[in-house]
C-alpha cells in the first residue's frame, strides 16, 4: 500500500474475510480501524471502517480478467451516515489520492 494509506500495528493471519487492521491515511491524525467485509479470490476486496451511523467509508476493489496477463481493476469507495454528505467535501480529495496512490501501487504489484 502506497504512503498515503499505511498499514500500521500488526495484522494477524491471511487477508480474509472478517479480519480487522488499522491504517494511517493521508490526512488524518489518528490511524483508522478497518475490517475485510468482502474477498472473492481473484475478483473482489472489500475493506470497510469508521463510525456506523455517523461516517462509514466502504472501499472496494473490483477486479476483472481481459485477456491472460491483463486485469482491469475498478476502485469503488462510498460513505455512509449522518455526517457523511456534510464531510464528502472535506474527505473527497484526500479520498481520490488515495485511491489513486493505490492503484498505481496495485498496478506496480502486478506488474512484478
Amino acid at each position: 500500500m502506497p504512503a498515503s494509506f499505511r498499514p500500521v500495528g500488526k495484522t494477524r493471519g491471511r487477508l480474509s474475510k472478517g479480519v480487522r487492521f488499522r491504517v494511517r491515511i493521508l490526512g488524518l491524525p489518528i490511524p483508522v480501524g478497518c475490517r475485510v467485509s468482502v474477498l472473492r479470490d481473484g475478483k473482489e476486496l472489500t475493506w470497510c471502517g469508521g463510525v456506523r451511523g455517523a461516517l462509514l467509508a466502504e472501499h472496494r476493489f473490483l477486479f476483472e480478467p481481459k485477456g491472460a496477463a491483463t486485469v482491469v481493476v475498478e476502485s469503488v469507495e462510498t460513505w455512509s451516515g449522518l455526517v457523511a454528505s456534510v464531510l464528502r467535501p472535506l474527505i473527497q480529495p484526500n479520498a481520490i489520492k488515495i485511491g489513486q496512490d493505490q492503484l498505481a501501487a496495485l498496478a506496480t504489484a502486478l506488474a512484478t
